[in-house]
């Protein structure tokens, strides 16, 4: 369901992306005790940028503590980098962000109080029974694992040319009943299915 009002101002979706790569970045670059690679800082910290601004092309039903979640299922890889903004509201609708690091996958999980389920790479067996799990609830289901969205899952984070990428699965987000803004689409690399 494209729903086209959703925050479309264009310099404040630039200001607020430019903002929060550049916040993230510096905490990625100055956190310690976490050795990492420039690729795993620069490509995690990318991913958080992308799970944050994600949201503002979406449009959840409200919730009565005034709080969005984003979980994180099997290993959290983006080390600090929702520090920043976690806990805090949201510039897009308000709510307060609170990320939960679930680890990994067990029968029985409880997803339906997320807004946002980031699925990381070391889940890869169980995806499908995550995506499952939320089958038909506005959860919006992010991933980095190959064949995700032809799964089920709704978003993949890509790298194409050394530059990170989504694509869609538009009939699962379709049956999340979200709203979205047509950008989300516009800028994506591939959408499921197929236009004829």
């Amino acid at each position: 369901m494209i729903d086209e009002p959703i925050r479309s101002h264009h310099m404040r979706r630039k200001a607020l992306r430019c903002g929060a790569l550049a916040g993230l970045c510096l905490l990625a670059m100055s956190a310690p005790g976490r050795p990492a690679s420039a690729l795993d800082v620069s490509e995690y910290q990318a991913k958080a940028v992308y799970l944050y601004n994600f949201i503002s092309f979406f449009k959840w039903p409200a919730v009565p503590d005034n709080s969005f979640v984003i979980g994180i299922v099997g290993d959290d890889q983006f080390g600090p980098g929702f520090q920043e903004v976690e806990n805090k509201p949201l510039k897009s609708t308000g709510m307060k962000l609170l990320i939960r690091r679930l680890g990994p996958y067990r029968p029985g999980m409880d997803l339906k109080d997320c807004h946002l389920v980031f699925i990381d790479s070391s889940e890869q067996r169980h995806a499908r029974k995550i995506v499952d799990s939320v089958s038909g609830l506005p959860v919006l289901t992010v991933s980095e694992i190959d064949g995700f969205i032809e799964g089920g899952g709704m978003i993949n984070l890509i790298m194409v040319q050394d530059k990170l990428r989504w694509e869609i699965n538009r009939d699962a987000l379709d049956r999340s009943g979200l709203k979205y803004h047509s950008m989300i689409l516009q800028s994506a690399v591939r959408i499921l299915p197929q236009a004829q």
